[in-house]
């Protein structure tokens, strides 16, 4: 982060005046910032992540962000978050368990219309959208998983329209062949329904912001 936004971050005593300044000037739907354990929805500061309505799973603050050692630090929460939206999240990655691990999802309660970030058990970042039942969308994105290293990660989520970027590298053409039906009621950080699929790490924030967004600006939030 360049030394003029870093003091701005630091300056701006706003919860949602420090996301804009992360985003880009975008304004986040749902943001979670576990480095200063602070939430906003819909504009509103709502307090600690802990007073987030809905959200279970067990806590593990730091520093660094919210660790998942286990599956018991899975968080879920209720959201309400109509297509088109774009998900982006910073994290850190401390476990190559060889499989598919998922860092967010939102999904329906079902794995049959879900949206997720995730690493391949290849260890590359990747975005998949699925719509009853039926994988329409995989991007890959090229970058690597790499253990103890901090990314960044977002995805566009929207009708034959769906792109992801990885630290500011695009590396895919647009998915103009992907559906979309019913529009997701849960987020998950940390794995899928029922903790499938899990990821092992630090999560330092996690944006969820309605909308369009351009590949420009996917590649924006993720410098």
């Amino acid at each position: 982060m360049h030394a003029a936004l870093r003091n701005a971050v630091t300056k701006n005593t706003t919860l949602l005046g420090r996301a804009r300044i992360l985003l880009g000037g975008l304004i986040p739907t749902y943001w979670l910032d576990f480095q200063a354990n602070k939430a906003c929805i819909d504009g509103k500061d709502v307090g600690a992540i802990a007073d987030v309505p809905g959200i279970s799973g067990t806590l593990s603050l730091g520093t660094t962000g919210h660790v998942i050692a286990s599956t018991a630090n899975v968080l879920v929460m209720p959201v309400t978050l109509p297509y088109p939206f774009t998900a982006l999240v910073k994290c850190i990655r401390s476990t190559d368990s060889g499989f598919n691990e998922r860092v967010a999802q939102l999904d329906d309660g079902t794995e049959a219309e879900r949206a997720n970030l995730y690493v391949s058990s290849t260890d590359v970042w990747r975005a998949q959208h699925f719509t009853a039942s039926v994988s329409d969308y995989n991007g890959p994105s090229g970058i690597t998983a790499t253990v103890g290293a901090s990314a960044k990660i977002a995805s566009r989520f929207q009708l034959n329209n769906m792109n992801l970027a990885v630290n500011a590298v695009r590396t895919a053409a647009d998915d103009t062949a992907c559906a979309v039906n019913v529009n997701p009621t849960t987020l998950r950080i940390g794995a899928g329904v029922a903790n499938v699929e899990p990821w092992f790490g630090t999560v330092q924030f996690l944006a969820l912001i309605k909308g369009v967004h351009s590949n420009a600006q996917l590649q924006t939030l993720t410098g």
